[in-house]
């Protein structure tokens, strides 16, 4: 069975993509295109919310400088990433 990426909430949504990351108020941060939802619906969430580390392993490669890259290394380990 594969592992499906979702964001912990009251309900669970599925991430399409990881389009940016930032800090915000000192917390990580990553704007996240939802599976099914428009691009108005883009949203910041806290990085503690995406239970699936492959799509912060994919922005990342993209885009190694953006916030989070480097400190997100033993987080993304210790979830059991792809």
């Amino acid at each position: 069975m594969e592992e499906k990426p979702l964001v912990g909430r009251e309900e669970e949504f599925e991430v399409k993509k990881i389009l940016d990351s930032r800090f915000h108020r000192g917390h990580l941060q990553c704007l996240i295109h939802w599976m099914g939802e428009s691009p108005e619906d883009l949203s910041w969430e806290p990085v503690n919310f995406i239970h699936t580390p492959k799509f912060l392993q994919q922005f990342h490669a993209y885009f190694p400088h953006e916030p989070g890259g480097k400190r997100l290394l033993p987080w993304m380990g210790s979830q059991g990433g792809e």
